[in-house]
């Protein structure tokens, strides 16, 4: 508008000075022309720092001055500076959000590209992915408790990380273990199968053993009724009933009664009849048996008189025997005690410790 009213045949100099152009006065009119360049030039100061906020958003490197981009020998090359910024900036964007998808679908998750470019909250678009993410690092948690568990329980030391090497190297661990602990289990069973053969075969043996048993308490009754018999022959019952002496017993050696055969003073030594042949009696009911007392060297004598009556006495205590015969025995007496003895002192075995 402004263009067809301040044209070339308006602007002739013939028209300057008051006079006027189809009615408007020029001086006016170009005063609304420098109001419309001054205009012009805040919008492209706008337009400038319009595009300089946005090279700024973008991460661009470089932004180009004010001066550049308001130059008119620089601002086209400027303005496309920050066009193929926007542009770069833009591509990674799609190339990002393809990579994002393209791994999204490794773990079987399929994002919405156009969400992700276009929403105001691409989170929104991301958390399926976010879900099965976490999802697998529970189950990879899971996995190593499971593992550590398993190791724990084989004998294996877990060595369970976040690398596949890791959980394969443990696995292979565990699975090792677990096959000697098998073979370990089926040598088990195969002893404990022969372990119950042979408690199979001594069920038989006691059974047997058993059957033996039953026939020898039979025959033990049998017995017992023949020595009940036996018994009343020689004139002892259940109530009464001595056991036979043993060889050499104290109940044996209580019986012991020998005489002092021969002193000698000189050797300090006295001669007993008391020797290996030397028995003594034990009456079982009304029959009796000879014991053998065992008369052995190192075995203490005590010399007594008048051993049968009220006035016995002890002439020598703790005597020892030193040499044995069958029907004799040399006792050694001290010194001191020696001139006390006499043949036909009675000889009886010590047993005061």
């Amino acid at each position: 508008k402004m263009a067809d009213t301040l044209n070339k045949d308006n602007l002739q100099p013939t028209n300057y000075l008051g006079y006027h152009l189809e009615g408007a006065d020029l001086g006016a009119t170009l005063q609304e022309l420098t109001a419309g360049a001054e205009n012009l030039m805040k919008q492209r100061d706008q337009y400038i720092e319009t595009f300089r906020k946005i090279a700024l958003s973008v991460d661009m490197k470089g932004i180009p001055s004010a001066d550049k981009m308001s130059s008119v020998d620089s601002s086209a090359k400027a303005v496309s500076d920050v066009s193929n910024a926007v542009y770069n900036f833009k591509n990674r964007r799609d190339n990002l959000v393809n990579a994002i998808t393209a791994s999204a679908k490794v773990v079987g998750v399929n994002l919405n590209a156009n969400a992700m470019r276009n929403d105001n909250d691409p989170g929104k678009a991301l958390n399926a992915l976010n879900v099965q993410l976490k999802n697998m690092k529970d189950q990879l948690e899971k996995y190593k408790a499971m593992a550590n568990e398993l190791a724990r329980l084989s004998g294996t030391r877990a060595a369970t990380g976040d690398s596949v090497s890791e959980a394969i190297k443990t696995t292979d661990a565990i699975k090792k273990s677990f096959n000697e602990l098998n073979a370990k289990l089926n040598a088990t069973q195969r002893s404990l199968q022969s372990a119950n053969s042979q408690i199979a075969q001594l069920k038989n043996t006691l059974a047997n053993r058993d059957n033996k048993i039953r026939d020898k308490e039979q025959e033990l009754g049998a017995q017992k009724e023949e020595n009940t018999v036996l018994k009343s022959i020689i004139g002892m019952d259940d109530e009464n009933i001595e056991k036979p002496w043993l060889a050499g017993s104290e109940e044996a050696r209580k019986e012991v009664v020998g005489k002092v055969i021969e002193v000698n003073a000189r050797f300090g030594i006295v001669v007993v009849d008391l020797g290996a042949m030397t028995r003594v009696i034990q009456w079982l009911g009304n029959k009796n048996t000879q014991v053998d007392p065992k008369i052995e060297n190192g075995m203490k004598l005590n010399i007594v008189r008048n051993f049968d009556t009220p006035d016995v006495k002890l002439i020598v205590k703790g005597a020892e025997v030193t040499n044995v015969a069958d029907r004799c025995s040399i006792v050694e007496v001290a010194a001191d005690d020696i001139a006390n003895v006499k043949v036909g002192d009675t000889v009886i075995v010590d047993f005061v410790k």
